[in-house]
């Protein structure tokens, strides 16, 4: 293949501060921009962001500036409006990072692609008001992309069943995990418990943090030292549940930078994934790869990340959640054996290997275009 300039829209960079889309994008980026070898040279046309994974990894490239949500796309995309218009003019491809109507606007006759990260607005149509804008917006790239990327065999599955009709390539591009989870010895967090379990990410509603609250107001009746740790985003609801089951005493809620997730992982019992539905699960990767056992829900896209190194559970069985996280907790062995088998099931996961299957699907694609 010929080398390939693929321009970046920048969209999901304008919005979102830091988000699992734009560490993929960030590090798509990164290993285009490292590696000759992948053919691919990416075309950032904008130096001022919102986002904290791009701004930190290439440092004098881009400059973060914060602002409250409701100014950043418009603000950015003015800033940057000018660079992007003329550079889309002479790419190979532009890859979409959201669906912004307005971003197709770029080099109409450019082939273009985005990537599809799930269905979670058709499954869970009431998580929020704007579903059917999304929808639509979806719908839209779905029919003026020259080809899609999925992030996993289950959202490829998604995608045939939600649109079967659709007549353009499809290439799954999994994601991966940074070598920094990898490291052998991290220091403790200062200001988390000696032992808790863990959960990472938002915690909307199909996140299914309930089941997880529940579980842990029957474990701290029998491990008086088990603190629950919450990282990400949460809903207002989540503390008041918190309180009428009476653990707030137990539970924890941190933000931590990405150099110290990897601790975080490293230092926990356990790392539970209650979810409902996942078009990938980074989490469970990161956790994998940090040493920390895993216990999931039996969802298409977990099972596909960790068929045999996870324990699994029903979505709303409780009862068998509290029985494998006692397990991991008391059982030396089967805690070695999770610990291993997952360090070895990540390691099949890397950015190295996404940017290598991202490239050769540029190549397909733009050879059907």
């Amino acid at each position: 293949m010929e080398r390939v300039k693929v321009m970046f829209d920048g969209e999901a960079f304008f919005r979102h501060s830091r988000s699992g889309i734009t560490r993929y994008f960030t590090e798509l980026i990164s290993e285009f921009t490292n590696n000759s070898a992948l053919q691919v040279e990416p075309i950032t046309p904008y130096w001022i962001v919102a986002n904290r994974h791009l701004a930190e990894s290439m440092p004098g490239s881009y400059q973060r500036v914060m602002l409250p949500a409701r100014w950043r796309a418009p603000l950015f995309t003015i800033a940057n409006a000018r660079s992007a218009a003329r550079a889309s003019t002479s790419v190979d491809l532009i890859h979409h990072s959201l669906y912004v109507p307005a971003a197709l606007d770029y080099a109409p006759d450019i082939p273009r692609v985005c990537t599809v990260y799930d269905f979670i607005p058709e499954l869970f149509p009431d998580l929020s008001p704007d579903t059917a804008t999304n929808l639509a917006d979806k719908e839209l790239f779905l029919n003026r992309c020259d080809g899609l990327l999925c992030i996993s065999k289950a959202t490829n599955d998604d995608l045939k069943r939600f649109k079967p009709d659709l007549d353009v390539p499809v290439e799954i591009t999994p994601l991966g995990v940074s070598e920094n989870f990898f490291a052998s010895r991290m220091p403790r967090l200062k200001g988390i418990p000696s032992q808790y379990i863990l959960h990472v990410g938002n915690r909307q509603a199909h996140k299914n943090i309930g089941v997880l609250l529940d579980a842990f107001a029957q474990l701290v009746r029998q491990h008086e030292d088990l603190h629950l740790v919450l990282c990400g985003n949460s809903l207002p609801s989540e503390r008041e549940r918190i309180d009428a089951l009476g653990i707030a005493d137990r539970t924890v809620h941190v933000r931590v930078s990405d150099g110290q997730l990897a601790s975080l992982y490293a230092h926990a019992d356990a790392f539970v994934f209650p979810s409902r539905y996942e078009g990938f699960g980074l989490p469970v990767i990161e956790a994998m790869a940090s040493g920390c056992p895993v216990i999931m829900t039996e969802v298409p896209a977990l099972l596909e990340i960790a068929p045999d190194s996870a324990l699994t559970f029903g979505f709303e069985d409780v009862d068998t959640l509290i029985q494998h996280v006692t397990r991991v907790i008391e059982d030396r062995a089967l805690r070695t054996r999770m610990i291993e088998s997952g360090r070895t099931r990540a390691r099949d996961y890397s950015w190295e290997r996404t940017a290598e299957t991202t490239s050769k699907a540029y190549g397909r694609i733009l050879s059907h275009a």
